[in-house]
């Protein structure tokens, strides 16, 4: 690590972490003080390390600093979208990431360029097999969630496009982003988004992501969500599931029992 880098690196942290205390407080003195340096290594000529540190920082304080930090959306979304096709994985990731925040937090800015972040989204979900290294599966993982995230805006709805994303599950090298997937297409079926034939047509990759939810947190946030995902799964193929491979799925079992 390098003394930009490192430097990068700690003002990162303090930004996030000063967004989470104070949220849009803490905006006007981030602009003035840190958008400024941090604005230099925004740049498809930055190097992987310093560019990704720049895109996570921004997306932290957009994700946390309330509205102030939302407008920042129209200005570094083109910077953002450009750094997906970054041949480093570790940019990918952090842009694939943030894209998502901004859908959620500014969907207004995001709606006019919406069908090429999710072209962009998608490209890096398809081109990443299985046996890619791990930092190239965390991209994918963080484009998943965001693509399902951009659809819980409502900016899209295509329910082709939703299966493609389902059947990516579970994310098990991001539980984290699993954890979100899980809320959106609970929210996407509520909504009416995805049929109860789409459901079906997906339902082993549904159960699988509440296998690994439950497993990776038993709070109760996760074991609700993980009932609500199973509800929407008709109960025929449940206990099909379930009888085929009851030690697999035997904590699920017992979340609906």
């Amino acid at each position: 690590m390098d003394e930009v880098e490192a430097l990068l690196d700690g003002i990162s942290d303090l930004v996030t972490s000063t967004a989470k205390t104070f949220k849009e407080a803490c905006v006007p003195i981030v602009q003035a003080s840190v958008l400024p340096v941090i604005g230099n290594h925004l740049s498809p000529t930055s190097s992987p390390a310093h560019l990704s540190l720049a895109i996570c920082l921004v997306d932290d304080l957009i994700q946390y600093g309330g509205q102030p930090a939302a407008q920042l959306v129209p200005s570094v979304l083109p910077i953002v979208l450009e750094a997906l096709k970054n041949s480093e994985s570790e940019v990918r990731r952090a842009a694939a990431y943030g894209l998502g925040v901004f859908a959620e937090q500014n969907k207004e800015a995001v709606r006019p360029q919406v069908q090429y972040v999710l072209q962009g989204l998608m490209a890096v979900i398809r081109t990443t097999g299985a046996a890619a290294l791990q930092d190239e599966i965390l991209a994918k993982d963080n484009a998943v969630s965001a693509a399902f995230k951009i659809g819980c805006t409502g900016l899209f709805a295509d329910s082709e496009i939703f299966k493609e994303l389902m059947r990516t599950l579970p994310l098990v090298h991001d539980l984290e982003e699993n954890d979100e997937s899980i809320k959106c297409i609970v929210k996407l079926a509520q909504a009416g988004a995805l049929s109860p034939a789409d459901i079906e047509a997906t339902a082993s990759h549904c159960l699988d992501a509440a296998k690994e939810s439950v497993e990776y947190s038993s709070s109760d946030d996760n074991k609700n969500q993980a009932r609500s995902l199973l509800s929407l799964i008709p109960a025929g193929v449940l206990q099909s599931a379930f009888a085929q491979n009851g030690e697999k799925y035997a904590q699920l079992q017992k979340l609906i029992s």
